[in-house]
């Protein structure tokens, strides 16, 4: 493991320098938490309800003794007119409180595509969103999940929770059948055939240009920021037919 700082920021300067930090206790415990991220430790977890003495949630779904591994996915393309390839990155969970995760990155293929209908046209390569080595890579993460002996044991997870980013609304079912698709295969590779597990497979999207703020008196003014936990889920909100 490694961790990168800013050479001006991290040593004092005798030249008057005022950009140094190395005398900050600030600076030095922010570099001490992704250090320790980095070595396998644990910053922050969420406590349970039932830890508290409150009623069972989603929190105590996961760390139950059944075994929940979330990952998610995402591909990251070169920019317009780059020739640049595209990146494939998985992370998953390893550990009951989903704070230490292992990460693969993977190459995109690039697939040759005709420019137009006709078979003489000139054929031209095209980025895929749709990643098809997904099933290995799934593999390789039941393996660390494994290994790490998460609940006590070295079984794998009974539960899936799947996070998958970027996708286009037109890419939405070539995408559900290919890769969840690959999910199964993987924990049926994997776990055997007669494991039984349950699957969650969710397509995240933050493009929004909406914001929020709290109402100022009877002009209605936009105030302050909303607080932290609001929730909109009524009123503007896609409802499906």
């Amino acid at each position: 493991p490694t961790q990168c700082v800013q050479q001006s920021k991290a040593l004092l300067s005798t030249k008057g320098n005022r950009k140094h930090m190395a005398s900050d206790p600030q600076y030095a415990a922010g570099l001490l938490l992704k250090i320790n991220l980095k070595l396998g430790g644990e910053n922050c977890y969420a406590i349970t309800p039932t830890q508290v003495g409150r009623s069972a949630s989603g929190i105590d779904l996961m760390q139950s003794a059944d075994g929940t591994m979330v990952l998610g996915l995402d591909v990251h393309h070169a920019g317009a007119g780059s020739q640049g390839s595209s990146y494939a990155a998985l992370v998953a969970s390893i550990d009951p409180r989903c704070v230490r995760f292992k990460t693969i990155v993977k190459e995109q293929v690039m697939v040759d595509t005709q420019a137009s209908q006709f078979a003489t046209a000139s054929k031209r390569k095209v980025r895929q969103e749709i990643v098809e080595s997904l099933e290995d890579s799934i593999c390789q993460m039941l393996q660390a999940y494994t290994q790490a002996k998460c609940f006590g044991n070295d079984k794998p997870p009974r539960r899936v929770i799947f996070f998958r980013d970027g996708v286009a609304h037109n890419q939405f079912e070539a995408v559900a059948n290919v890769e969840i698709d690959h999910v199964r295969r993987a924990m049926s590779r994997f776990c055997g055939a007669d494991w039984q597990y349950q699957l969650v497979f969710i397509v995240t999207q933050m493009r929004t240009k909406t914001r929020f703020a709290t109402v100022v008196g009877p002009s209605n003014r936009a105030g302050d920021n909303a607080p932290s936990g609001t929730v909109a889920d009524t009123g503007i909100c896609q409802e499906d037919p």
